[in-house]
């Protein structure tokens, strides 16, 4: 598959003491049929094995990386950290937690849903965030249209079969 002419994805981990689940997690994003992405893993100054467990995956694909926390950061601080971690040169975004899972098919058809369809965007997301940002979640879906839209319904079904995430559109000037 040629990756280049393919939108980058910049996944990011936020992660607190998630060993037990990490590489479960990391595996399942290395698994999957959509190849273009980078991953950055944020510890938050864990004490159990994921930074030893994060810093073997770096060694192993050069997609991967770690951010490690100075000093540890409570839930929300530590997430802006993670979105500050995704590549200028992505043109979408995944968040996904240490003990999380992705089916293998997920981001690729996150992916081709959201570069079709373009109007969909989230009413959770931030003002700051929201701007051009097309938000792709389950179970959530209702929250996503900002209008009516005759395709709606067929896209949602579409969306809630190919997975239980989705990606959200980003730029660096929207972060």
């Amino acid at each position: 598959m040629n990756t280049t002419s393919r939108p980058l994805v910049s996944i990011v981990i936020p992660v607190y003491n998630g060993a037990e689940h990490l590489v479960e997690c990391i595996e399942s994003i290395l698994a999957q049929t959509y190849q273009n992405w980078d991953c950055a893993i944020i510890n938050n100054c864990s004490t159990d094995a994921t930074a030893e467990i994060a810093r073997r995956y770096v060694a192993k694909d050069a997609r991967i990386r770690v951010q490690e926390n100075e000093k540890f950061l409570r839930v929300i601080p530590n997430h802006n950290v993670a979105l500050r971690q995704i590549s200028s040169a992505s043109k979408y975004c995944k968040m996904v937690f240490a003990d999380d899972w992705l089916f293998p098919r997920c981001i690729e058809e996150m992916v081709s849903l959201a570069e079709e369809y373009t109007g969909f965007r989230s009413r959770s997301l931030p003002p700051a965030l929201s701007r051009g940002a097309v938000c792709v979640r389950h179970p959530k879906l209702a929250a996503l249209s900002d209008g009516p839209c005759p395709k709606s319904r067929s896209v949602l079904q579409r969306i809630k079969s190919a997975c239980r995430h989705g990606v959200m559109r980003c730029t660096s000037q929207e972060l």
